[in-house]
């Protein structure tokens, strides 16, 4: 059927409607902050108007998305662990291909390991808008590393890049039920971890380290999660170890599904749990220099292990790209104990920043 003049001349007059109407809508979602204080919300995140670097921008301050109410950890197998409320959790729901709640995470960038093989890109931990809400870290093989990739371990172009997020110095915790529900990579040669470091701005003066490994997952092992505690060795002993760890080993691969990797942790003594069955306990009673009754940050990386190699996730066997996925990250309070605390880096002028390297 043949179109008459006035039904095209309307067609034209809707059709630039329509997209005047979005460029107005638009140009209002990007508008600038004249007010500092003024506040403006999305589908994602509540802003603030403030100044940075001496201009006035939208600041995201607060995720728009609630925690759901949870009543309590499922099927954990620890009769002595009384659990408390839900003190802080990332459901990871969000727009598909968005960047992640940045009150709680930020994305490293770049490599600082003289060992690494992996370069960090923060574009490859995204969430993928699904209804039930993950967050999927990838790893990709570097196919002509001579194009700039940014250098590795001994100055070499880097061969894999990947996701990885951390909580430093915007969320940190000390004590509770501590679980992640984790989708692990296909394909020899990962090394994905979820794991916690210590927090600095505490008490800067302690020298003494420590590193809580919930889970390694190593592509060559793909039934096996390996959990361990890094630490000090004990000067009184000259034989004493800097690590203790356990594994926890599953009937079928790791990556064939999600599972709840989790650590309980009280003063003095952690347990890890692989589907709400405890592992292994380890107490300060074994290691003398324990650490761990600080406030750590955590830690959610993708990667591959050193190449080519038989452990740290085995020789890369030619996957091109591989995903861990991460349904969810909670904590509870657990036996009276936990605390989350946000935003732990002091405000300092440029001047005081400074005097922190003399």
């Amino acid at each position: 059927m043949k179109s008459s003049p006035h039904t095209f001349v309307l067609a034209l007059v809707m059709t630039l409607f329509f997209f005047s109407s979005n460029a107005i809508a638009v140009e209002k979602s990007q508008s600038k902050c004249l007010k500092v204080g003024s506040i403006k919300t999305d589908s994602n995140f509540r802003y603030e108007c403030r100044i940075v670097s001496n201009k006035k921008q939208w600041v995201p301050v607060k995720p728009s998305i609630t925690t759901p109410a949870i009543a309590n950890p499922n099927k954990v197998d620890m009769p002595s662990l009384t659990f408390g409320p839900l003190l802080w959790s990332d459901e990871f729901t969000g727009k598909s291909g968005t960047d992640l709640d940045p009150t709680a995470w930020g994305s490293n960038l770049g490599n600082y390991s003289n060992t690494a093989i992996t370069i960090n890109d923060p574009s490859l931990s995204r969430l993928d808008g699904s209804p039930q809400g993950i967050l999927n870290i990838k790893t990709r093989k570097i196919n002509d590393p001579s194009h700039y990739n940014g250098f590795c371990a001994r100055g070499k172009f880097c061969q894999f890049k990947s996701g990885r997020i951390s909580s430093r110095n915007r969320l940190n915790v000390q004590y509770g039920y501590i679980e992640a529900r984790i989708k692990m990579p296909i394909g020899q040669g990962n090394w994905p971890t979820f794991w916690m470091l210590r927090d600095g701005n505490y008490d800067p003066k302690v020298l003494t380290p420590g590193e809580i490994d919930i889970t390694e997952w190593y592509g060559r092992y793909p039934t096996k999660s390996w959990s361990t505690l890094h630490f000090l060795p004990d000067p009184t002993d000259t034989k004493a170890a800097n690590s203790a760890g356990t594994v926890a080993e599953y009937a079928q691969p790791l990556s064939n599904d999600f599972h709840t990797y989790a650590m309980a942790w009280l003063p003095n003594s952690i347990t890890f749990l692989l589907d709400g069955v405890p592992v292994k306990t380890f107490t300060s009673d074994e290691i003398k220099t324990w650490p761990f009754n600080n406030f750590f940050f955590f830690i959610l990386s993708g990667g591959v292990g050193p190449q080519p190699n038989t452990i740290f996730g085995g020789t890369w066997d030619g996957w091109q790209e591989s995903t861990m996925s991460v349904d969810w990250l909670r904590v509870w309070q657990l036996n009276g104990k936990g605390q989350v605390v946000k935003e732990t880096v002091p405000k300092m002028t440029p001047e005081e920043m400074l005097a922190q390297l003399k």
